[in-house]
């Protein structure tokens, strides 16, 4: 089960994001802007071929961020 406050982290860490998609001769990829529109990386990728898996991503770099703050 999930605690309220970690949920209120978890959804303020990832409102600070974008999923973007770019359509290149009928060639479409995803990707992640951070909130100064900077390309963020997940994995060793900065671009995915699918919504499903740049989602992912996303959450991955979330789950990141959060182990990253300091702990109370």
């Amino acid at each position: 089960m999930s605690h309220p406050q970690n949920d209120q982290i978890l959804e303020s860490i990832y409102e600070r994001f974008d999923i973007c998609k770019k359509t290149v001769e009928k060639i479409s990829f995803y990707f992640i802007l951070d909130e100064n529109k900077n390309h963020m990386e997940s994995k060793g990728k900065i671009f995915w071929d699918s919504k499903l898996d740049v989602e992912l991503a996303l959450l991955d770099i979330v789950y990141k961020q959060l182990e990253e703050m300091p702990q109370p």
